[in-house]
């Protein structure tokens, strides 16, 4: 448990940064999406890939976690997204929607 409440302090402090004071490019700041959002996650089933998806979608994803009318059993994105400020949201959607979708190995 201890692993996870490191884990999660961590990705708070990555993501929660102020709207005005934006040290953190796009980039840096997907890259804490893409630690579960990635084709070799142990749970890749139950975690979508974001590259390649409509920014608007992956934007109203976000607002739904952050706004919590989104069902998260795990309060993993709900964590996550939680201080993120309606420009952060938009930038990373933009970010994630430009990359290209990556290969999937087959298991």
């Amino acid at each position: 448990m201890h692993a996870f409440t490191l884990f999660m302090t961590t990705s708070i402090a990555l993501l929660a940064t102020p709207a005005d004071a934006q040290s953190e490019t796009s980039a840096n700041q997907a890259q804490l999406c893409l630690l579960c959002h990635r084709p070799d996650h142990p749970q890749y089933k139950e975690v979508p890939l974001l590259e390649a998806q409509p920014a608007a979608y992956l934007y109203r994803q976000l607002q739904a976690y952050r706004d919590g009318t989104r069902h998260d059993p795990t309060y993993v994105m709900r964590t996550n997204v939680a201080t993120l400020a309606d420009e952060v949201m938009r930038e990373l959607s933009v970010y994630l929607s430009d990359r290209e979708l990556p290969t999937v190995a087959h298991r």
